[in-house]
């Protein structure tokens, strides 16, 4: 798909620039005119912009598209010094005796890393649970699981206390508040 890029120049520099038809009008009516570019992506329009010292306003559509990108290729990068890191790390500890071993070592590895490996970025969930959507349910789950083991604990405790004989004096009750677990004093 290609990139169609629009250059907004401000009224100062309007003068060397060719004007499109209507732009006259345009220009009188909001102080600025749109003019479209050969340009095939947003580099290209800053580079000659910078190259012929010209301002330009860039719509928020457009920043938000270069920002994706910029952030598509950190999450590239980030990829590729991680995972190809440790995918070396994993297939290079065996040596393996032929290409179908070593395919089969790599094929074995990304299915552990996507569908088995915990990943503490994504909150310890597996990266195919958050492309499933899979996720928001796993930590819901772990959620209602912690507040049962407090609740377990808490009564393991007392019953525990209960049967020594101690009467209570001076301890802590945990008490649950919606989805938060919070201590207070008896």
């Amino acid at each position: 798909m290609r990139v169609v890029s629009i250059m907004v120049i401000m009224l100062a520099m309007l003068s060397t620039v060719p004007r499109a038809l209507c732009a006259d009008d345009l220009l009188a009516k909001n102080d600025f005119e749109v003019v479209p570019t050969r340009y095939d992506t947003m580099t290209d329009v800053y580079d000659a912009a910078r190259k012929h010292s010209r301002p330009i306003i860039v719509t928020t559509d457009s920043v938000l598209h270069t920002s994706h990108l910029l952030f598509d290729y950190l999450l590239r990068v980030v990829e590729v010094d991680r995972l190809h890191r440790t995918l070396k790390d994993q297939v290079t500890l065996v040596v393996h005796t032929s290409p179908d071993q070593l395919e089969s070592a790599i094929a074995d590895f990304v299915d552990y890393y996507n569908r088995r490996r915990y990943h503490e970025a994504l909150s310890n969930v597996t990266p195919d649970d958050v492309y499933y959507g899979r996720r928001e349910a796993i930590l819901t789950q772990r959620k209602q699981l912690q507040i049962r083991t407090m609740v377990a604990r808490r009564q393991h405790y007392r019953q525990t206390q209960a049967m020594a004989g101690n009467t209570g004096a001076g301890t802590v009750e945990v008490s649950l508040n919606s989805d938060l677990i919070c201590p207070t004093e008896r």
